[in-house]
């Protein structure tokens, strides 16, 4: 089956979480993070939080400088601490804003996820550039951004610039978006006032695998990360974030950021046992 077969058109502290659980409808989610070593904090920026503290909810999102001036860092830092005030804006409004849309079905869940994605990236390419033209560092304050809203029972991923996100699903992988073509002259957040966001959704299922990467992968590493998930334990992994990019890429210690989260098996509630 192709990914497009599957498609739907469309606090915890930033750069160090633990692998936690939410109770949701596919009742676990795992997440995992990992930095390479040489990788300064100022270049990488990462984060997950469910917003809300809502059962079934989760945000991943990832910045890398894609440049080594100071401009291109800030950007970094500044777009992930905005893309998270979008993110609570959207589902924790303030008192007197407009809440969240609620979701009565499947197509509205996946609709509202995207929502979210769209209204976080516009709030936090604004911020930065306007930042940007305000210390007249305009084009020069620059990031790549990759995030996924878990929202019940569909995630919607979104980027802008490079790097690859991917949902491994019984042996198989789907990337999320299309390898851009060498002639194509890549897009970074807060480099124009506005910006356009690549974005997709898809509904979840149980033993589901989503993985974020800073890195493009070449059709050789999406080969490789196949056979590299299809050996690994996920009941005794520590980190698969981790496990991956040490044997995926060829210098691990330069890697920005890799992120992963798992939903876990379906479980049977007291609930929902008929004895006869």
């Amino acid at each position: 089956m192709s990914f497009a077969q599957l498609l739907h058109e469309p606090y915890l502290t930033p750069n160090s979480f633990p692998s936690w659980y939410a109770s949701m409808s596919l009742t676990r989610l795992d997440c995992h993070c990992f930095r390479g070593r040489s990788t300064s904090l100022d270049t990488s920026s990462f984060v997950s939080l469910n917003p809300g503290a809502c059962p079934g909810r989760l945000v991943l999102a990832g910045a890398r400088a894609v440049r080594e001036s100071i401009g291109s860092q800030v950007a970094c830092r500044l777009s992930v601490e905005h893309f998270v005030e979008g993110i609570l804006d959207f589902y924790v409004p303030k008192a007197g804003a407009e809440s969240a849309p609620v979701a009565a079905d499947e197509s509205q869940h996946s609709e509202r996820s995207l929502q979210a994605l769209e209204a976080a990236f516009r709030k936090a390419n604004k911020s930065v550039y306007s930042f940007g033209h305000s210390l007249s560092a305009g084009g020069r304050m620059a990031a790549s951004f990759l995030a996924l809203v878990l929202d019940e029972d569909f995630i919607a991923a979104g980027r802008v610039g490079g790097g690859g996100a991917y949902l491994y699903r019984g042996g198989e992988l789907f990337p999320f978006f299309e390898s851009p073509s060498e002639n194509a002259s890549p897009e970074f957040l807060g480099t124009q006032s506005l910006v356009s966001v690549e974005l997709a959704s898809v509904p979840i299922e149980a033993r589901d695998l989503f993985l974020v990467f800073s890195e493009q992968l070449s059709a050789q590493e999406e080969s490789k990360l196949t056979e590299l998930l299809s050996d690994i334990d996920y009941q005794t992994s520590i980190n698969p974030a981790l496990e991956v990019s040490q044997f995926l890429f060829d210098s691990p210690q330069d890697v920005a950021f890799a992120l992963s989260a798992r939903v876990g098996d379906e479980v049977i509630y007291l609930d929902d046992v008929v004895s006869s």
